[in-house]
């Protein structure tokens, strides 16, 4: 005996692409055309980044061949008939910003590798503690990055305008008083807050 179901009353809606903002006030539904064309919406906005440092989570073989990469592909990429070139990542291009491949690096130790591949492990652990030590290396990764010239300014013992009451060195940076946003208005650049707040530790001198 078999259980008649009831049918199912299915509706279909076509959703349009939304339409994507660049600079110039262009507008297009394709990021691969909209750039090339006029550059991401940013580049029109006055905290347009100069530059983005990549950073790198991985062995230091992987590391090392993502850094080659990225180079390779900030200098533009031919197209063919099934691909779209791309325009590169370069200050004079349509991102009009540098991208550097110079930027922190967290390894991955080949000891690492092997406990979480080994055989006694089944794949859902092993991913699992892969996952693991990623976060951690994510956590860790800001902590390494250079400090941008105006927070340094700002917060450098003996500066002036400094407070003289954090130091870098090897325990990273955290807001002083004059870097907290809203602190002391026109002071401090919003990347130099979001830098400053990134760094959680502190040393009192």
């Amino acid at each position: 005996m078999s259980l008649a179901l009831k049918p199912l009353n299915l509706g279909v809606e076509w959703i349009s692409e939304p339409a994507l903002a660049f600079a110039d006030g262009l507008t297009h539904i394709d990021p691969k055309v909209g750039i090339p064309a006029a550059g991401p919406w940013s580049r029109d906005q006055p905290n347009h980044p100069a530059a983005v440092t990549a950073g790198f989570i991985g062995t230091a073989g992987s590391i090392a061949k993502a850094r080659t990469w990225l180079s390779r592909a900030a200098e533009g990429v031919d197209g063919d008939n099934e691909h779209h070139p791309f325009c590169g990542f370069q200050p004079d291009g349509p991102f009009a910003s540098r991208l550097r491949t110079d930027g922190p690096e967290a390894k991955i130790t080949a000891a690492e590798i092997r406990a979480v591949t080994a055989d006694r492990l089944r794949k859902l652990e092993g991913f699992n503690q892969l996952l693991d030590i990623i976060d951690d290396r994510l956590a860790n990764l800001p902590a390494s990055m250079p400090l941008p010239r105006s927070c340094s300014s700002r917060c450098r013992p003996r500066s002036p305008g400094g407070t003289g009451r954090y130091t870098s060195e090897t325990v990273g940076w955290r807001p002083c008083g004059i870097c907290v946003p809203g602190s002391r208005p026109g002071r401090c650049s919003g990347a130099c807050a979001r830098s400053c707040s990134s760094r959680r530790r502190s040393s009192r001198i």
